[in-house]
């Protein structure tokens, strides 16, 4: 073999080793994703029955009276005393 086709073996070989580490670490950062997600689903399950909650409060009284209800709400001080 000449000296350029070295080179050309050499540069297939970084590539091919590249791709492999590449792939490698595409798997674990998918993995982990969804380990993620998973480990996250009861937090949002909660969430989705607050916020259906909520929704039900605005159809029957209005964002007003959530506000009312609502703790966060309910600490502020009026912006206008009245």
């Amino acid at each position: 073999m000449g000296k350029s086709q070295e080179n050309i073996r050499d540069i297939i070989m970084q590539a091919v080793e590249a791709g492999r580490i590449s792939a490698e670490r595409t798997a674990k950062d998918a993995f982990k994703a969804t380990e993620r997600r998973l480990y996250g689903l009861p937090t949002l399950k909660i969430k989705l029955e607050d916020d259906l909650e909520r929704l039900e409060e605005f159809k029957l009284y209005g964002p007003r009276a959530e506000q009312e209800h609502h703790p966060v709400c309910q600490e502020r001080e009026p912006a206008h005393p009245g």
